[in-house]
């Protein structure tokens, strides 16, 4: 169990906000650089943003599976 908890990183739910929505306005702002280039680039981009927010998805619920809620009741 302590293996398995060194694995993934303490985020405060903050920072997690904050870091998806990074991920989204980087994903947003390559797409308007490369929108006039090439169109292909926006299934791309939409690829990524949907199989990153899958991963956070399955980090999140692995994550509270562990010790989310441990002792802590929600606000």
């Amino acid at each position: 169990m302590n293996k398995n908890k060194r694995f993934f990183i303490k985020f405060s739910f903050p920072v997690r906000l904050i870091l998806g929505i990074s991920i989204i306005l980087l994903s947003i702002s390559c797409f308007w650089i490369k929108m006039t280039t090439y169109f292909f680039w926006y299934e791309l981009i939409f690829n990524i943003l949907f199989w990153t927010s899958i991963v956070l998805i399955i980090y999140h619920k692995a994550y509270c599976s562990l010790d989310c809620f441990s002792g802590q009741e929600g606000d």
